[in-house]
């Protein structure tokens, strides 16, 4: 879980609102780990069966129903991958 409230809160106090004013608006991340039933390794590459799915949902003000961001993220370890691809994906 990541929520950044104590930092929007302090830009408020600092006269900063989101915005133009540089501050930060308050977001939550609720990360979980999922089965995507998936298979998402490149078949050229080792049959490593290694790799992590999470689910981040992004929102505002602590608040699920104010869903900015959804994003499903698959991590590999790195010595399966070519050395042009990244050691994360975002799908």
């Amino acid at each position: 879980e990541f929520d950044n409230y104590d930092q929007a809160r302090l830009d408020l106090k600092k006269k900063m609102p989101p915005g133009e004013k540089g501050g930060h608006e308050h977001i939550h991340c609720s990360l979980k780990k999922i089965d995507s039933g998936i298979d998402l390794r490149d078949p050229s590459e080792s049959n490593d069966s290694r790799h992590l799915t999470i689910s981040a949902h992004y929102y505002f003000d602590g608040d699920p129903q104010k869903t900015f961001r959804y994003r499903i993220y698959s991590f590999q370890p790195q010595s399966t991958y070519s050395k042009k691809k990244n050691a994360m994906m975002c799908i």
